[in-house]
């Protein structure tokens, strides 16, 4: 997802709306071109993608101009985002991949979500900010979750709005940590990640 990012990015598209539901994975061939349908025997070819491109900026213009285009999934906007701070940026865009990627590695919404549900986001951002901030804290704490997934989040969530983002790194990084190992059951063409605590 990095690296797909890392691209969308190079070619000036900021996506806007980064959450589980407009991320997947597709068995595509390298140009993004649907080879077949998700199944068993199409597993090992598949590539993850992200989708719904309607809040997207391209080159910094939106075609409905004038609309409110703030990120619509909450749980996963950054904190700039939360506070209205415009304009949208690279930065905003690695902080919701990495509010996504502990999703997908808690197999659950973000942590924060429900215990926040019930805050009025326009009201007090701030509020909303200082739970998410505290939850993740505890995740550090309790060691829920691997520290180089939070190390992962800690850097893209402090990113300044126009600073470098080291993209190479962080795929280099996630290849030292994870390994690949065969799924135990008969089908050897699905594999898993294995992370390593």
């Amino acid at each position: 997802m990095i690296i797909l990012m890392q691209r969308m990015h190079s070619n000036n598209i900021l996506h806007c709306d980064i959450h589980p539901g407009n991320a997947g994975l597709t068995p595509c061939d390298e140009l993004g071109v649907l080879r077949a349908p998700f199944t068993a025997e199409t597993a090992e070819s598949t590539h993850p993608t992200f989708i719904d491109f309607g809040w997207s900026l391209m080159r910094g213009y939106h075609p409905r101009g004038g609309d409110d285009n703030s990120a619509v999934s909450w749980p996963y906007a950054s904190d700039r985002i939360l506070r209205r701070d415009d304009p949208y940026t690279r930065a905003d865009d690695m902080a919701s991949l990495a509010y996504l990627l502990l999703s997908v590695r808690l197999l659950n919404h973000p942590p924060w979500f429900h215990e926040i549900q019930s805050q009025d986001l326009s009201e007090d951002p701030e509020a909303v900010i200082a739970t998410r901030a505290r939850v993740i804290g505890e995740l550090h704490a309790q060691k829920t979750v691997e520290d180089h997934l939070l190390d992962f989040v800690s850097y893209a969530t402090g990113l300044a709005p126009d600073e470098f983002i080291d993209y190479a790194r962080w795929v280099r990084h996630f290849d030292e940590v994870i390994r690949w190992e065969p799924v135990s059951d008969q089908d050897q063409l699905l594999r898993r990640r294995v992370y390593s605590l």
